[in-house]
């Protein structure tokens, strides 16, 4: 298989849209995780008030603490799908560069 046949291989748009709908799945329930998360804090906090005898801004901090560490997860997990992803594609990395026979115009041939 030569390179212009093994790139537009590559390059080619899937026709399967399952993968579109999972994303939209994964998407709507990781929403609804947060949303569920954020409420069960909010139900427990009044007990664990009471419980550890923690003033109104000291149950503030539990709030505000369990929201940063959230976000904190959520932006690992970002990064770890950017990485993964990047290196998932990095196979298709030589399609990405115009060959001399394909007819693109390079730099040099421009006199730059």
């Amino acid at each position: 298989m030569d390179r212009q046949a093994t790139c537009a291989a590559a390059t080619a748009p899937s026709d399967d849209t399952s993968t579109g709908r999972w994303v939209l799945v994964a998407t709507i329930l990781a929403s609804s995780m947060v949303f569920i998360d954020g409420s069960v804090v909010n139900v427990a906090l009044p007990t664990l008030q009471r419980e550890l005898n923690a003033s109104a801004a000291d149950a503030l901090w539990v709030v505000e603490s369990y929201a940063l560490f959230l976000a904190a997860l959520i932006l690992v997990a970002a990064r770890s799908g950017t990485i993964s992803a990047a290196s998932a594609s990095s196979w298709s990395a030589p399609c990405s560069s115009p060959s001399p026979r394909s007819g693109a115009v390079s730099p040099r041939t421009l006199g730059r």
